[in-house]
């Protein structure tokens, strides 16, 4: 199922004062995005300001595997078949087994059809954009990616193609990072979160569009 996404630009004028925490009447925000696109950082913050605990998806794995995710796509045991399988039945435990809390996941869990139904199916999922080019300048040839790890430039902009519609699908809300730092990030999370939920109860809302790598400007 599409549903209609609230998409927000880097340059959305500011609202004055800080959004009030205690008004979200959500019980978790899941985080998707490419790798590069903020998913850690802001999601640690905006668990911060929300007094919520914060969960890295990825960081779950590697702590239950006890390797770096790297080493789990390089494992003849689990390869990146077997990873995106324990991806999904960790997506899965976190999201039905807490409450107050902030979710990033990993990048490429929208490619699981399973994982991408039950995104799917939150109230409260923010897709963090960003364009190639700053994608690839907060990236760029870190260790550690293993989608990335053969021409990164070149790699990132084919994942950003094939997962761009999928982030689409299961997302609420899209921010885009490219001109923010991390706290107006969070703070544009939280002005957006009750036209965000409003979108899954029948209220009208606009779908608007964003564009696709390479036709203008633009979510591991």
């Amino acid at each position: 199922m599409v549903h209609p996404v609230l998409v927000v630009s880097s340059q959305d004028g500011e609202v004055p004062g800080q959004s009030q925490p205690d008004e979200l009447s959500l019980n978790r925000v899941i985080l998707v995005g490419m790798p590069g696109s903020g998913k850690t950082v802001v999601g640690t913050m905006l668990a911060e300001r929300l007094g919520w605990d914060f969960v890295d998806v990825d960081a779950m794995i590697e702590d239950h595997l006890g390797k770096p995710v790297a080493g789990i796509f390089a494992s003849p045991e689990y390869g990146e078949a077997g990873f995106r399988m324990v991806e999904r039945d960790t997506v899965a435990e976190v999201i039905t087994s807490s409450q107050r809390v902030v979710i990033a996941t990993g990048g490429g869990c929208v490619e699981d059809e399973v994982t991408r139904e039950l995104l799917a199916n939150e109230t409260s999922v923010v897709w963090l954009v960003a364009e190639p080019g700053v994608l690839f300048s907060r990236v760029g040839m870190e260790p550690g990616r293993p989608l990335l790890a053969v021409d990164p430039a070149g790699s990132l902009e084919r994942l950003l193609r094939k997962r761009e519609p999928l982030y689409r699908i299961v997302s609420d809300l899209a921010i885009d990072t490219s001109g923010l730092d991390v706290s107006q990030v969070v703070e544009k999370i939280l002005e957006n979160v009750s036209l965000m939920t409003s979108l899954r109860v029948g209220s009208p809302a606009t779908q608007l569009r964003l564009p696709v790598s390479g036709a203008g400007e633009d979510e591991g």
